[in-house]
């Protein structure tokens, strides 16, 4: 949990993808759509540890 804490990208990641998770449990969301967010969040999260995106930037487009 300390690695999870002290990384600001994990820490978004994964408050991402416990809302996303969510909405997939509450309906609100198809298993494909949850998976399609999935996939593209770790490409968001890679592209973000490689600095291609901002923290910001980052932060911003994970959350749609």
């Amino acid at each position: 949990m300390d690695k999870v804490n002290s990384d600001p990208i994990l820490l978004t990641y994964t408050k991402a993808y416990k809302q996303h998770y969510a909405r997939y449990l509450k309906k609100k969301m198809t298993q494909a759509e949850f998976r399609e967010w999935a996939d593209y969040a770790l490409v968001l999260r890679q592209r973000a540890y490689d600095k291609v995106l901002t923290f910001n930037e980052y932060e911003c487009e994970i959350k749609k």
